[in-house]
């Protein structure tokens, strides 16, 4: 896939978060899953990559419709490459803020 149709892909995958629209189907056909799991109220979700597949983890204690913003956050970080960046984790927050 070229980078081009990438973005493009990308864009359209992050509308449809922002809107609620997206769909597990549509995820996981970019390697991304999303797992709601019991964390502390303060950690809103965060991902773990392995392999191939990126792993969404979604506080379980918010409300379906406050899961929306982090989900499309972490989304931003997987198209971003922030995988593979080598700043730090503030540093790549701070480029990527809720």
């Amino acid at each position: 896939m070229n980078r081009n149709s990438f973005c493009d892909k990308s864009n359209a995958l992050l509308k449809n978060a922002e809107n609620r629209t997206i769909t597990n189907e549509l995820l996981m056909s970019y390697g991304i899953i999303v797992y709601p799991l019991k964390m502390p109220m303060k950690i809103k979700g965060y991902t773990h990559k392995f392999e191939e597949v990126y792993i969404v983890f979604i506080n379980s204690d918010y409300c379906e419709e406050c899961q929306w913003k982090p989900i499309s956050h972490e989304i931003n970080h997987i198209f971003n490459s922030d995988f593979s960046r080598l700043n730090s984790v503030e540093k790549i927050e701070s480029d990527n803020p809720y």
